[in-house]
C-alpha cells in the first residue's frame, strides 16, 4: 500500500432514531455515500468498517485518476501542435484546469454533504478526462490516419476506474 499523505476518512453517517414510530428507522444506521446510494447497518462496528472500506476505495481512486491525467495531458502536449483550433486548445486547457481545482479539494470532505461532494468531484473529474480524452481521440486519429491506441488505452483505463467505484456503490 503507497504512503499517502492526502487521504479521505468519510465520516459521516446517521445515527439510529430511537424516537421514530418505524422499527426500521429506531434500529438502523445510514450511510450515504452518493444520489441513491444508501446502506443500512444494524451496528456503529459495521458503520465504520464500511466508511473505511469507502474512504480507502475513494483515496486510492483519486491517486489513479492523478496518474491517469498525468498520461492523458502528457498525450495532450504531444499532440498540441495538431490542434488548429484556438478554441479547441482553450476548451481542452480549461477541463485539465478544472481537473486539477478538483484534485486540489477532492480530500476536502466535512460536513453533512462531505460524502456526496467527494463523490461528485470523483465524477466530475471522470467525466472532464473522458471529454479531453475524446477530443484527443479524434486529433490523433486525424493525424496519423488510423486507430490512435495511445487513447484507447487511455480511455478504457477511465471507464474501468469509474466503473470500479460505481460497482462499489451499487454493492
Amino acid at each position: 500500500m503507497m504512503a499517502t499523505k492526502n487521504k479521505i476518512k468519510f465520516n459521516n453517517y446517521q445515527a439510529p432514531d430511537r424516537t421514530s414510530v418505524y422499527t426500521l428507522e429506531k434500529n438502523t444506521y445510514k450511510v450515504r455515500l452518493y444520489f441513491k446510494h444508501l446502506k443500512r447497518f444494524t451496528n456503529k462496528k459495521e458503520v465504520d468498517k464500511y466508511l473505511s472500506e469507502a474512504s480507502k476505495l475513494i483515496t486510492l481512486s483519486f491517486y489513479e485518476l492523478n496518474y491517469l491525467m498525468i498520461d492523458i495531458y502528457r498525450l495532450y502536449r504531444e499532440s498540441w501542435i495538431y490542434i488548429e483550433s484556438v478554441e479547441q486548445r482553450n476548451k481542452l486547457d480549461a477541463k485539465f484546469y478544472s481537473c486539477g481545482q478538483l484534485f486540489n479539494r477532492f480530500d476536502n470532505n466535512s460536513g453533512i454533504l462531505g460524502n456526496f461532494n467527494t463523490f461528485d468531484k470523483y465524477f466530475k473529474v471522470i467525466d472532464n478526462l473522458k471529454e479531453i480524452t475524446n477530443e484527443l481521440h479524434q486529433v490523433e486519429k486525424d493525424r496519423i490516419k488510423s486507430e490512435p491506441f495511445k487513447v484507447n488505452i487511455l480511455s478504457n483505463q477511465i471507464k474501468s476506474a469509474s466503473k470500479t467505484v460505481q460497482d462499489f456503490l451499487k454493492a
